[in-house]
């Protein structure tokens, strides 16, 4: 086997099960003999090597409904439709990309599966629309579409398969090459003529079997939106009677309804909508829960704040009494001082308490005791009476020796 590749590098002899198919076909073809030239029966036996694989099948089950349905959702959050259709027989597409085996094919970069470009799909309405739509006119070409100045008002996304894929090798049998080469130059020449004694020439070419494909188109912008049915039905038009991909006119690429997975995509499509509703009714009920706990937070800290300013103030303030007032402050506070007619009253009281004062404390808090009954006319020291008897309580402790 001749390769184009280094010699010390050994090339492999099959594609690997888990890799792109794709990249394998396109760049490891190794039918060249020693002139580098290709050997014809090199063409089917490389196409082989992609369809005799796996069962002929070409994809990754998850990868593909990872990307379809992510496709998917976007296109409903641009406001747009998707619709599933499958091949009535062959699909070939990408047939006149370069290869050694004189067709080739097109591959999707990442997914290595067959697949129709977004340019294509809207080449294919825009012609079925010009074509074949008796109420299309230039306006709503240009408006649809697009020109070399704006963009047109809808969006055309590439058509995924939904589902890994059959490939198959297929034959074209032309007949009057020459004739189509050289038929102008010479019409005499038998070789050049269109007739039916010439042999047919057999040539190889890769296709997909009973491919299912996802279509989606979106509006650009929300004005366009009211026309986005026309354009659906348009492209189901052109899909089941023009036909996508190439070799249309001989059949291939006409793509019909698939009701049962359209239905299964639209119980796929309410699983993830119940499920993005449940999602956002739960992020919302999360923001609440954790916006109430930080209102909860916030209002135990600024509760917290008011009571350390509020104990704060309170010592500034009987930091800034004497001695004699901070304990009549905390002393007369209690339940036994309640109803006292006369504040020297409790002042009095509270001057008998054991324990509580010091002795210079006691005198300064008698002689205010003192001038509070004179202000009131209660002291009376003389008398033998209540009066008198409480008036002596204070001389006793005004007699103190300090």
């Amino acid at each position: 086997m001749t390769c184009p590749i280094y010699k010390d590098v050994k090339a492999l002899d099959s594609c690997p099960p888990s890799a792109h198919r794709g990249l394998w076909f396109d760049r490891f073809f190794n039918g060249y003999d020693e002139n580098w030239k290709v050997v014809d029966s090199s063409k089917k036996n490389w196409i082989n090597t992609v369809t005799h694989t796996s069962a002929g099948k070409t994809g990754d089950e998850a990868q593909l409904a990872t990307a379809t349905n992510s496709l998917s959702s976007l296109i409903e959050k641009l406001n747009g439709e998707v619709c599933i259709r499958k091949s009535q027989w062959h699909f070939a597409t990408g047939l006149g990309n370069a290869h050694p085996v004189e067709n080739g094919f097109a591959w999707h970069p990442t997914l290595g599966v067959p697949y129709l470009t977004g340019a294509a799909v809207k080449g294919l309405v825009r012609a079925w629309m010009e074509e074949w739509e008796d109420t299309c006119d230039n306006d709503k070409v240009r408006r649809w579409f697009g020109n070399d100045q704006t963009a047109g008002c809808f969006m055309f996304f590439d058509a995924l398969p939904i589902e890994p894929v059959m490939l198959a090798c297929d034959i074209m049998t032309p007949h009057m090459g020459e004739w189509y080469e050289k038929g102008g130059e010479n019409p005499m020449n038998p070789k050049a003529t269109p007739a039916d004694w010439h042999d047919p020439v057999l040539i190889p070419f890769l296709v997909a079997k009973d491919i299912k494909l996802m279509f989606g188109i979106a509006p650009r912008n929300g004005d366009a939106k009211s026309e986005l049915p026309q354009v659906m039905e348009a492209l189901k038009n052109a899909l089941e009677w023009l036909g996508a991909g190439a070799k249309t006119a001989t059949g291939y690429g006409r793509f019909i309804p698939d009701p049962e997975q359209e239905a299964q995509r639209e119980r796929e499509r309410k699983v993830r909508a119940d499920q993005e509703r449940q999602d956002t009714e739960r992020r919302a009920q999360e923001a609440a829960a954790a916006a109430e706990a930080r209102a909860v937070q916030e209002r135990e800290a600024a509760g917290r704040r008011a009571q350390e300013a509020a104990l704060a103030f309170e010592k500034a303030r009987l930091d800034a009494m004497s001695p004699v007032d901070r304990k009549l402050e905390t002393e007369l506070g209690k339940p036994a001082y309640n109803g006292l007619p006369f504040v020297w009253q409790a002042w009095l009281n509270a001057l008998n308490v054991p324990g509580l004062w010091e002795e210079i404390e006691k005198v300064e808090l008698a002689q205010r005791i003192k001038a509070a009954m004179e202000a009131d006319g209660q002291w009376v020291p003389e008398e033998n009476s209540k009066k008198g008897g409480r008036c002596q309580k204070v001389l006793a402790f005004l007699n103190v020796e300090h």
